[in-house]
């Protein structure tokens, strides 16, 4: 018998649990269970984890500590593409495979980059507050410029950040590209120029992250960062929280170095609203973590993550939609 534990977030849990039902069941001999993150205690999860061949999950932390209470787990698949909550470490000495899904969502998260840039460009929210007080007057909130001819950096230059270029383009932005990994010749064939940091703060109109979370990222836009921006840029933040140091972008929206802020989400994934300091703000649009989401999205994510936990067991290496780390457990 294959024996498979979910543990969901809250969010996952609403969507119901019957399409991935239905994907792992056709497997013969499978038993699944599900558990809810927020509220599974540790050991209820390592009974469950006891005898499991693999884990299916979203939010759920996995550590040495983990691992260590689930002799007979093989693969880790998880419903993102990122995999940050996982100690590769502690997987790789364990010798549990780690499957990620690379694609399904890029095209929304784009759109959703361009939803907050052109909300914020355009001033809709502080002209949505002024109509709801009965207030019908355009000249009451800055001039929007135009945005032909614009200036946009993308930190980063994965696929969303090409997706998005495709759509600023269409609208007159000029695009520039900071990245570590791409050569000007492969930003010049995507309609964009590679510029330094430093030149991305002298010269953007808006910037917009996308780069993974990492120990070289976590906080690389703070005070020294904001401080040394020039053209008071809209700032977006559709890659990783913790990015973004939180109280720096609000001392830069106090002081002008940033005009605007357009966040999907914020340093914790469940963070504490009340008192936040970007909250209450007209030139600020936070989403919660939903750039991803569509239907569309949502159930490609669960499909390849379901596909991925079933072709790892089998051995199907080939079929696998990402390895972030190929374990030797079988």
């Amino acid at each position: 018998m294959t024996k498979i534990v979910a543990v969901y977030s809250p969010v996952l849990l609403k969507q119901g649990f019957s399409y991935e039902k239905e994907l792992l069941s056709r497997e013969p001999d499978t038993q699944i269970t599900l558990l809810p993150h927020k509220t599974v205690t540790r050991e209820e999860l390592y009974e469950a984890l006891r005898d499991a061949d693999a884990l299916l999950t979203d939010y759920q932390r996995v550590d040495a500590d983990l691992l260590a209470h689930a002799p007979r787990l093989r693969c880790v698949s998880l419903l993102s593409t990122g995999y940050n909550v996982v100690d590769i470490p502690a997987a790789q000495k364990a010798g549990v495979s780690v499957c990620h899904v690379r694609e399904y969502c890029t095209d929304v998260v784009a759109d959703h980059t361009m939803a907050l840039l052109l909300a914020l460009e355009r001033n809709l929210r502080p002209y949505i507050s002024q109509i709801e007080q009965g207030i019908w007057e355009f000249d009451r909130v800055a001039r929007a410029p135009r945005l032909g001819g614009q200036i946009l950096c993308l930190f980063g230059l994965g696929k969303i950040s090409r997706a998005v270029i495709q759509r600023a383009s269409a609208f007159g932005f000029q695009i520039q590209v900071v990245s570590h990994h791409a050569t000007p010749e492969e930003a010049a064939a995507l309609g964009a120029r590679l510029v330094t940091p430093e030149e991305a703060q002298e010269t953007a109109d808006v910037i917009s992250n996308h780069m993974a979370l990492s120990p070289e990222t976590y906080h690389y836009f703070n005070r020294e960062f904001f401080q040394k921006l020039r053209r008071s840029p809209i700032f977006l933040n559709l890659g990783r929280g913790g990015s973004v140091d939180e109280a720096a972008l609000a001392e830069a929206l106090d002081k002008g170095w940033v005009r605007a802020a357009g966040l999907d989400l914020l340093w914790k994934e469940n963070p504490e609203l009340e008192g936040h300091p970007l909250l209450g703000r007209e030139n600020v649009i936070i989403t919660p973590h939903a750039g991803f989401y569509s239907e569309e999205s949502l159930r490609d994510m669960i499909r390849i993550a379901c596909e991925n936990l079933i072709f790892s067991l089998k051995g199907q290496d080939e079929k696998v939609d990402g390895y972030v780390f190929r374990g030797k457990r079988r």
